[in-house]
């Protein structure tokens, strides 16, 4: 059956595309999110930039018409994909005969930043919170308005406008430390010792790690700090939202009782965005007994659906749908389950390949300087510098730069039309780009013996003669 055929489901597919996350999904008179790209007008165009957001591909949308098939729209049915996508993911993300988490859903990563504040609300009530944020200039800036429990966007998953900047709830008595990345040379800064010095020195704080393993760059905390506290109101929340590791990753932080964020439109390059938390069922067991009183005060973020089935009725939100939410989250599944029919060490040759390849054609040209401590970040993401006439571009510079690529037409010169590629990311009054591949990349690349990398050294290319005419 053709349901690409059927107008009125591509219709809907269109309209819940652009729908169920924040402004950042909203498309311009230009037909393009604030990224400069359309997840829907994916033909013709390579994404380099899966770091920043996924697209559309043909694979993923054939599903899609399948799912809208089904009349989503429908409480039941909307619930039965819920629970099938679910189940779904904990068999994907669990080890064999295990069920170690329950998943809390939400639009993005950054909606996910919120429930360790509300889980350190309901466990340590009486206690003001200490949030240690690392890497803040490389997550999305919401991020630095969501650790404070504050409302990060102009609008919410539903469409409705929301006071940015504003508490979520009054009663909210957040302390934040922001722990660069980078220092001032672009190196990385290792703050385990700042990190257990800040808890030590807040001992009447119920504390939040907001650790990093995977920025826009690449960047790992070192996660075997969670061993080292024996303070039990401390809840370490890992950003993995790059989701650029394995099983093993994910159930190290689970064991030592950790938050996981995932998100589906980074390294799986579902279409723009869909986060999750996962929490270990000892913790969810903790919250079950806690009080619940502060969660409706997110009534105009959440919905009953973003929390796992057992406590649902115990928050106190509306039972609100959002169907572009799930949507994006069966692109993931498609996707994860086709990536990994590919056998690991397969994989790992086209990626080192790609990365030698790139990184070395970069160093061969003077236009470009690689970030330093690329040894200590993920290989299939590449940060550089750009520089002409002795002199490094800054961030509004990039900022044109990537503009212009994203939107110009390349049809007739090279085997591709349009290029997506990651944005500038600061540090200091510094700035930097990338280039990165997710799994699709991979097994396209897999599946036609691709290693030479045409594609990608064309789009150095590009960037080059740019910079020639800047």
């Amino acid at each position: 059956m053709q349901h690409h055929t059927d107008k009125n489901l591509k219709n809907k597919l269109e309209q819940y595309m652009r729908t169920g996350c924040d402004e950042r999904i909203y498309l311009d008179e230009k037909g393009v999110t604030r990224y400069g790209i359309n997840p829907l007008a994916y033909k013709g165009r390579i994404n380099r930039g899966s770091c920043t957001c996924g697209s559309f591909n043909e694979e993923n949308e054939a599903a899609m018409y399948e799912l809208l098939s089904r009349n989503l729209e429908e409480k039941e049915n909307y619930e039965k994909l819920l629970s099938e996508q679910t189940a779904e993911l904990k068999k994907l993300l669990n080890y064999p005969g295990e069920d170690k988490f329950e998943i809390f859903y939400g639009p993005s990563g950054t909606d996910r930043v919120y429930f360790p504040v509300i889980f350190s609300t309901i466990l340590y009530p009486d206690k003001p919170i200490l949030n240690i944020l690392s890497c803040p200039e490389e997550l999305g800036s919401g991020t630095l308005f969501a650790v404070r429990g504050e409302y990060y966007a102009n609008f919410n998953q539903f469409e409705e406008a929301v006071p940015r900047g504003q508490k979520v709830c009054p009663c909210f008595n957040i302390k934040v430390l922001h722990l660069d990345a980078r220092d001032v040379d672009g190196n990385i800064i290792n703050h385990e010792a700042y990190i257990a010095e800040q808890i030590e020195r807040h001992p009447n704080y119920s504390i939040i790690g907001s650790l990093v393993y995977g920025s826009k760059s690449g960047i790992q905390d070192n996660l075997e700090m969670m061993n080292h506290f024996d303070r039990k109101d401390i809840i370490w929340n890992v950003d993995l939202c790059q989701f650029r590791h394995d099983l093993s990753t994910i159930h190290s932080i689970l064991d030592k009782n950790g938050c996981v964020m995932i998100t589906g439109s980074k390294f799986y390059q579902a279409p723009p965005f869909c986060g999750a938390l996962l929490v270990h069922k000892d913790m969810m067991k903790k919250l079950e007994t806690g009080n619940f009183d502060v969660v409706p005060m997110f009534k105009d973020l959440m919905s009953a659906y973003d929390f796992p089935e057992s406590i649902r009725d115990k928050t106190g939100l509306p039972y609100r749908q959002n169907i572009g939410l799930h949507l994006r989250w069966a692109c993931f599944l498609h996707e994860r389950t086709k990536f990994q029919e590919i056998p690991e060490d397969e994989v790992n040759v086209v990626i080192d390949r790609w990365s030698d390849l790139i990184r070395k054609n970069l160093e061969e040209n003077e236009e470009f300087e690689l970030m330093p401590d690329q040894f200590r970040t993920n290989k299939t993401i590449i940060s550089f510098r750009i520089k002409k006439d002795g002199r490094y571009f800054n961030n509004e510079d990039l900022t044109k730069l990537f503009k212009s690529i994203v939107s110009d037409n390349f049809g007739g010169s090279y085997d591709f039309e349009k290029v997506f590629m990651g944005q500038p990311v600061v540090y200091g009054d510094k700035s930097f780009l990338r280039l990165a591949i997710g799994s699709m990349n991979i097994r396209k690349f897999h599946e036609n013996n691709e290693m030479e990398f045409k594609d990608d050294l064309d789009l150095i290319k590009i960037i080059k003669d740019k910079i020639s005419r800047f």
